[in-house]
């Protein structure tokens, strides 16, 4: 259930993070170049940052973001047929935590 929840409130702040980008008319980033992680990209608004920190990249071979990573987990919870695994529970923590940093960083640029 945990997992649930940070799923949801993941796709909540992308869904707050694409509203504001609608407001501000500011597209999401073009695809990086290769080699280049996402993170080491400079935009033209902090919105597209936060964007990034969310959701996977366009292009070949994306580099999995929080969104996608929130996924992972619940894969690896939902379907094991066992006790989970510490792992599974540890990334999840880690997790929590980078969402709470993207959402202090969204609320530091106006969202």
């Amino acid at each position: 259930l945990k997992v649930r929840d940070g799923m949801s409130e993941v796709r909540k702040l992308a869904d707050a993070v694409n509203q504001a980008m609608q407001k501000a008319n500011v597209r999401p980033p073009a695809a990086a170049p290769a080699g280049v992680r996402p993170m080491d990209l400079k935009f033209e608004h902090p919105l597209q940052n936060v964007w990034t920190m969310l959701n996977d990249m366009p292009g070949a071979y994306p580099q999995p973001m929080l969104i996608s990573q929130f996924g992972n987990v619940q894969r690896m919870i939902g379907s094991a047929d066992q006790k989970i695994g510490k792992d599974a529970m540890d990334r999840f923590g880690d997790l929590m935590k980078e969402l709470a940093a993207v959402q202090a960083e969204f609320k530091k640029i106006g969202g």
